[in-house]
Order: structure tokens, then sequence, then C-alpha cells
């Protein structure tokens, strides 16, 4: 009977043998991706069962999809959906931030443009909704340099607009005046003269986004029409120059020149009473420094160099005056410490020297005059804008000299130069220095000079400014029982017409009292004239 099996068993077996085949041909392949019973990295889905929510899944690991999501390649968590509207917003921003219609959250285009095409596209509709000028374009496709618009101070619109050569900011005035003045010779008995006035100015600034580049060049002359009042017509220079090289982010070097010209003061008592034409005298000067900023820390250090010549006075009888023994240089230098303790707000300290080195060892009178100086101030810096800018020090200062015959000058100094904006139509400006000037009356080692003002400037209208100024100032001459005061006020009005004619009246007062019989005098000043500026 087993034998009668055995065939039985072959053809079964033959059978299927043949099937399997078959059926192996008509079964779709199976992915190499998919893990099987055997693959050693294969998770039934415990550990993802028992993984924290949020702990991501290990290298490898094939994780099982969550409820609700299909097999099928369907994507139940609308992540691209999400995606494309968030994209959507993104260029919907963009486009209201640049003015520009809202781009639509259409369907792609698939279509890929050369890049300089899409840049002139940008460009052509960024143009028309600015109504800029025409943006042109290089062979490489780079939108080349557009022209430099003008820029308009909006915190006063009768403001100078200037015009740009190159990178450079230039705005051009001139001032042209006259009146009367009932003292240009400050004597205590006075002659009175009909003046005029030209002064021209021109202010220049870079427009760069390093380093910065500025000038203030300004000049006068004064003519007085009386017979006998023509020497005392006063020429005016003041010439200033800046540089700022930002040697990196918290490294920078400033520049200075400066240059100043001017008549002395007919009222100085270092000139002799027989004087009818003033000197002129020179001041030019340099300042080189550099500061270094250690986050809210900052140290600078600054040396000058500052030249004062005088020249030839003529008397009335026509003698020349030789003043070369006023002549000095002035070497100085200065290291300052702030730190910015609130945002605006930067408390300092200050220590200065310097040294007088006249042309000539001693004077006229055979006096040395050669001195030594130094100061140290505390105070602060305040950039609160459009409330306080500026700074203001107190301090004390110390100046001996060569002759022993002099004392050693000592003193307090307060100097201060504020602006306080009490509202948007109001400003009060305040102003005090201390220095020691230069002096060859006989017996005095050099005169303290303080000066105190105080300006408000108040708008009645936008082209409608009122001004009044107060001015207080003494001048001790040390080691003589001598002492000037010096009193100002003045009251001013501007009729800004436009942007680049205003019209002008002041009305000035002035006089000295001295504890030195025959000094004393008093001028008045009144003024008319107009501004013209671009």
């Amino acid at each position: 009977m087993a034998r009668s099996l055995v065939p039985i068993v072959l053809v079964g077996l033959a059978g299927l043998c043949a099937t399997v085949p078959a059926v192996a041909q008509q079964a779709e392949p199976r992915d190499p991706s998919t893990p099987t019973l055997f693959d050693p990295h294969f998770d039934s889905g415990r550990s993802q069962q028992f993984r924290r929510p949020g702990q991501p899944a290990r290298a490898g690991e094939v994780t099982r999809p969550q409820s609700g999501a299909g097999t099928t390649g369907f994507d139940a968590t609308n992540a691209r959906v999400k995606q494309k509207a968030k994209e959507a917003a993104r260029k919907r921003a963009l486009a209201e931030a640049e003015n520009l219609p809202p781009i639509a959250a259409t369907a792609p285009d698939r279509t890929v443009a050369p890049v300089f095409q899409r840049q002139e596209s940008r460009a052509a509709q960024r143009r028309r909704a600015t109504n800029s000028a025409p943006i042109t374009l290089d062979a490489t496709g780079t939108v080349a340099a557009r022209p430099i618009r003008k820029r308009i101070d909006e915190q006063d619109p009768f403001g100078p607009v200037g015009f740009h050569a190159g990178s450079l900011l230039y705005k051009p005035a001139v001032e042209v005046s006259g009146g009367y003045n009932s003292n240009p010779g400050q004597r205590t008995l006075p002659k009175g003269s009909i003046y005029e006035k030209v002064a021209p100015e021109l202010s220049v600034k870079s427009d760069w986004s390093r380093h910065e580049v500025s000038a203030d060049l300004r000049g006068s002359y004064t003519w007085y029409n009386s017979n006998g009042l023509d020497n005392l017509n006063q020429p005016n220079l003041d010439l200033k120059g800046k540089a700022r090289i930002d040697i990196t982010s918290q490294t920078k070097a400033d520049l200075e020149g400066r240059f100043g010209l001017q008549a002395d003061n007919p009222g100085d008592p270092n000139l002799p009473n027989n004087i009818a034409t003033p000197p002129l005298y020179i001041t030019p000067g340099a300042t080189a420094g550099i500061s270094h900023t250690f986050n809210r820390l900052e140290l600078s250090l600054k040396g000058s160099i500052d030249r004062t010549a005088y020249g030839d006075a003529e008397t009335y009888s026509g003698a020349v005056v030789d003043f070369g023994d006023r002549n000095y240089n002035q070497y100085g230098a200065r290291v300052r410490a702030s730190y910015e303790t609130l945002p605006g707000i930067k408390p300092f300290v200050e220590y200065g020297m310097d040294q007088r080195r006249h042309d000539r060892e001693n004077d006229a009178a055979g006096i040395a005059r050669n001195s030594d100086g130094s100061t140290i101030k505390v105070g602060s810096q305040f950039e609160l804008s459009r409330y306080l800018v500026g700074e203001a020090s107190i301090g004390f200062l110390e100046r001996r000299y060569a002759d022993a015959a002099f004392p050693t000058i000592r003193a307090p100094l307060l100097d201060a130069t504020l602006t306080y904006y009490a509202s948007p139509l109001t400003t009060l400006k305040v102003y005090a220095n201390t220095t020691v000037d230069e002096s060859i009356l006989p017996g005095v080692a050099g005169s303290l000079r303080r000066d105190f003002g105080v300006q408000f400037d108040h708008a009645f209208r936008r082209w409608l400014v009122g001004t009044l100024t107060l001015g207080y100032g003494t001048d001790n001459y040390e080691g003589s029982n001598r002492t000037d005061n010096r009193y100002l006020i003045a009251s001013s009005l501007i009729y800004k017409l436009t942007r680049e004619l205003h019209f002008k009246a002041e009305a000035r007062r002035e006089w000295l009292k001295s504890t030195i019989e025959g000094w004393d005098y008093t001028t008045n000043i009144f003024t008319v004239g107009l501004r013209l500026q671009r």
C-alpha cells in the first residue's frame, strides 16, 4: 500500500512546484524599504506605544501612523496646505511693506525666468508704486545706482534742503543786513554809525554708510559809513572741517581742522588808547583723537595744536605798533572716560593739560609769558532726542606761569552747552564757559574769563520765530584789581517767507562796567536783513 501511495505523493509535489512560480509572477514585487519580521529594525509599534509625547524616533526606526491617518500617502495633518498658506501670507506682508500690490496665492509658475528679468519686473512695480526715478540695469542684470534724493528736514519745514554733488550734501546761504550801531568803537564817549554786513556760509556733509566728512564755512564783513569810523571795518572768518574714520564698529578716529580770522575788540584793554585801527589776528588749529567703546564704557584720547598770531596796529598819528609779543602756540592733550548709565545719559570724567609757548621769550616789558595749564572736570553728556541734548560739567583749572612774579591762577570752572526742547514750539539753550586768556598788561598774569548765556526760541507759527537772548560775563585780571562785568540782552524776530527766503529784525544792547574809571561803555545795535539759502 505504501508503494501505491508513492506515485500519488510525487504527482502532488510536481503540481505544487508548477503552481508556485505562476503565483509568484502574478504577485507585486515587495518594496525593499518595507521591514519584515526578520528585519532587526522591525518594530511592531510597542516602542512607539511607550514613547513620551514629543520624543523623536530613533535613527532607522519605522513608526506607525497616527490614528486616523491612512496608508495610501494621504497627509491627514494638512502640513502642505499650512505651509502654502504661511508662504502666501509672508509674500503679502513683504508686498505691503514695499507698497506693492499684494501677491495672490495662486498656483506657482513652473517656468523659471532669468534673474535679471525678475529684478526688472520687481523694479518696475516699485517704480510705479513710489513714482521714483527710473531704475536701469546694466549688462549683468545688476540694478544701477539711482540718483540721490534730497533730504527734507521735517522738523523744520522752512529749513534748507541743499543739493547733492556726488556723495556730498551742500547747503549754501548768505545773509545781507544793515542797521545802526550807536557805539562801534566801544568808547565812553560814543559815536554812532550806519553799517552794512554781508555774511556768506556753506555747510557740507557726506552721505556715506561708513565714515563721515563735514565742513562748516562762515565769513562776514562789516562796513561803517560814518567819517572816522571806516577804520573799524571788521572782517571775520570761521572755517571748520571734521572727519570721522570708523576703524571698527567700536573704534573710531576723529580729525578736525579750523581757521579763524577777526579784528581785535576795539574796547580790549590790551590795546593802547591811541590805537585807530585794531589789529587783525588769526587762530589756526587742528585736533586728532581716537576713541574705543567697551560695551557701555568709552575711552577717548585727543591731542591738539593751536596758534594765535596778531598783526600790526596803527595809531591816529599813523605810527605802526608791533604786537608780535602776543603770538604763541598752544599744545594740548585730553583724556576722557565715560559710561552710559541710562540710554542717552553718559557721565564722564576728563583730564586735560596744555602748554603755551610764545614766539618771543619775553614781551616788550621783559616778562616771560609762557605758561602750563591743567583742568579736571566731571559731567555728563545728554542725547535725549527732542528733549535734552548737549553736555555739562564742573571742575577745577590751574595755570602756572614761567615768571615767578606772576601768581598761579586757580579757579573752579563750569562748562555747559545744553539745548532743552520744552515743547515742539519752544526751545531753551544754555551756555557756560570758563577760560584763561592771555594779557600783556603790566603786572597781570592773565584774564580769568567766564561767560554765561541763555536763549529762548519760540515759534508763534512755523514761519514766525521769536528769540530772546540774555548774557553775562566777567573778566578778572589776575595780578591787578581790575574786573570787567559784561552784559547782553537781545531780541529778534524771523519771518520765514519760503524755504529759500527769510527776513530778520533784531535789537541788541551791550554794556560793560569796569572797576577802572574811563572804560565803561554802552552799545545799542539795530539790524534788519534777509537770508537766502538753498
